[in-house]
């Protein structure tokens, strides 16, 4: 699968090498946010809200967030290369350059903008999850923000492939249910959906925004020994949309559930 990738809006050449690929403060320090995208018929789903979480982001971090022509420079990618499918997956991560060692800002430093495009195949299929108790609690340093600080959720996801799972769930530093390593999780039980609230330390997924304006879903904080109660679970992200849940851990849910459809036809991931 080619990836392409378009560095301060230029395209890098495959083989090609920038030193700014190394010395960033997010390849050095994991300093840096991304956001990742569905392009579906070379248009970015939800566009106006990856770009505005983006930008709330990057303030945080004192980063360079050029909004202007940014989605004119993936489209232009798109039609250069003359891609043939139908769905893409689009991520943006903000950095800057290392001037120095050590922590300190210069005020020299340079905005990196890196955005990959690649092909994909939103993923429909039941997900096997596996609770993730051996990393302990989900630590954030800042709850709501993608930032480039993902080595928890990497290694509760590899400890998840080890045992023979797809991904893993990750618990609140209350000690329940807070989300999976790459999506937001919901649960229901006697006709009603749950949702873990974001005091919860979870990311507010703009997926998890748009059904919960449904109205069909309430915030519950859910503890390890509710699972056995729920009937039903799925997990959200940008790139696949509503996704049913098979199992956590021996639990398994009833994943042809109507509900799943329609929650994906009301964001329209029609797949």
């Amino acid at each position: 699968m080619s990836i392409f990738t378009l560095l301060n809006r230029k395209i890098l050449k495959d083989g090609s090498v920038d030193v700014k690929f190394f010395l960033n403060r997010g390849f050095m320090l994991g300093e840096g946010v991304f956001t990742t995208c569905l392009v579906k018929n070379n248009r970015i789903l939800f566009e106006r809200e990856h770009f505005e979480r983006l930008h709330h982001a990057s303030e945080l971090f004192g980063l360079k967030f050029n909004e202007e022509g940014l989605s004119e420079a993936v489209y232009q990618c798109l039609d250069q290369q003359s891609f043939q499918n139908e769905w893409f997956r689009l991520r943006i991560t903000l950095s800057r350059t290392q001037t120095k060692s050590g922590l300190k800002i210069q005020g020299n430093e340079e905005a990196i903008e890196v955005i990959q495009i690649s092909s994909y195949q939103p993923q429909q299929n039941p997900i096997h999850l596996r609770l993730d108790c051996a990393h302990k609690k989900y630590h954030v340093c800042m709850n709501g923000i993608k930032h480039l600080g993902y080595q928890n959720s990497i290694m509760a996801y590899y400890e998840a492939i080890k045992s023979g799972f797809e991904d893993a769930i990750l618990l609140s530093v209350h000690g329940n249910i807070a989300c999976s390593s790459v999506a937001n999780i919901f649960f229901k039980k006697e006709g009603q959906w749950y949702t873990p609230p974001l005091d919860e330390g979870i990311i507010p997924g703009i997926i998890r925004r748009k059904i919960l304006s449904t109205g069909k879903i309430k915030e519950l904080k859910v503890s390890i020994s509710d699972i056995k109660k729920y009937s039903s679970c799925f997990i959200t992200n940008s790139l696949n949309g509503c996704r049913p849940v098979a199992r956590i851990n021996e639990q398994y849910f009833k994943h042809n559930d109507q509900d799943i459809q329609n929650f994906n036809e009301f964001i329209g991931y029609n797949f």
